[in-house]
């Protein structure tokens, strides 16, 4: 497995596709604890595959009433305007 590479200057970081898989992805800085149940912490940088939906339970980057926030799909549902922007396939966190 190839090593996590430097951010460019354009703010592009290189991930393994073995640990990321193919597709486009983005990164969100996580500001609270809510996700800590699923070792999801403030501070940490999750990275997210771009897709339009997902499967129950699985941990997703959303819209909800045009705030971005990462949850399980069960816990969206319901919340007002809710737009999955994809699927959670990483989590870094700074030791």
């Amino acid at each position: 497995m190839g090593v996590i590479g430097a951010a460019a200057r354009d703010g592009r970081l290189a991930l393994p596709r073995a640990v990321v898989g193919d597709g486009e992805h983005f990164m969100l800085r996580v500001r609270d604890d809510v996700m800590a149940g699923a070792e999801i912490r403030a501070g940490d940088l999750v990275v997210v595959r771009r897709q339009a939906g997902a499967e129950a339970g699985e941990i997703v980057a959303a819209l909800v009433d045009g705030e971005a926030t990462v949850r399980v799909v069960d816990q969206v549902a319901g919340r007002g305007d809710v737009v999955v922007l994809g699927r959670v396939v990483a989590v870094l966190r700074q030791l």
